[in-house]
């Protein structure tokens, strides 16, 4: 019987530190004020009361005005695409590129679900060099952030064999938790967050001891 894991992406996989240094030098190259930048880039976060939110280009130009007057959205994507593939698997954890590639070769079903603007997740997806182990990546539909999640990870996990999560983030884990209390859920520290005894998930400091944990379970 088949074994598959459902990852996130942000937090999880991808550290968003380096994307969001090449987003900002995207602007940049296009003369766009460094302070005029940052003083707007969190308030250009699609957020709702359940979810960070995620950050969408053509929010901020929106709210950057003047500053960005005959520049377009697919201007700015063009030169982040150009940076991103030059960064490539440096967007990546450590642990990461090691880990999916051990996986794969066990046979097991990766698939990665993310929320956020496509365009911009598919890139990380597929600049970061992820793709190549994983058998399907999908976005959540930010108008219904919660709805699209359950929906896309009902079709990943409601199947026959074992199914996993792993994420990075607590309110994702517990979300799973609280949706699919018959699966393992493992909550990743990708930083130094505090995390109550009977919190949400199996915490782990790494996806080497996810690959330690999982040779335990047994795959009927």
């Amino acid at each position: 019987m088949s074994m598959r894991i459902l990852f996130g992406l942000d937090h999880t996989l991808f550290d968003t530190h380096f994307f969001k240094q090449d987003v900002a030098l995207s602007f940049f190259r296009f003369g766009i004020p460094e302070e005029e930048f940052w003083s707007t880039f969190h308030l250009s976060y699609n957020a709702d009361l359940d979810h960070k939110g995620t950050y969408s280009i053509e929010k901020h130009m929106k709210l950057l005005g003047d500053a960005v007057e005959g520049l377009t959205a697919d201007q700015i994507f063009a030169e982040l695409a150009r940076r991103a593939s030059m960064r490539g698997s440096g967007y990546l954890y450590p642990d990461v590129l090691p880990s999916l590639q051990q996986l794969y070769e066990q046979g097991i079903e990766l698939h990665v679900l993310s929320l956020g603007a496509p365009n911009e997740q598919r890139l990380k997806f597929m600049a970061s060099g992820i793709a190549p182990y994983c058998k399907s990546f999908h976005t959540t539909n930010l108008a219904e952030p919660r709805a699209g999640k359950l929906r896309l990870a009902n079709s990943i996990l409601n199947r026959k064999g074992v199914s996993i999560t792993v994420n990075g983030l607590i309110p994702e884990v517990a979300a799973f938790e609280h949706e699919y209390l018959e699966l393992r859920h493992f909550l990743i520290r990708r930083y130094n967050e505090s995390t109550q005894l009977g919190g949400p998930g199996i915490v782990v400091q790494n996806l080497f001891e996810v690959l330690s944990q999982l040779a335990a379970i047994p795959v009927r």
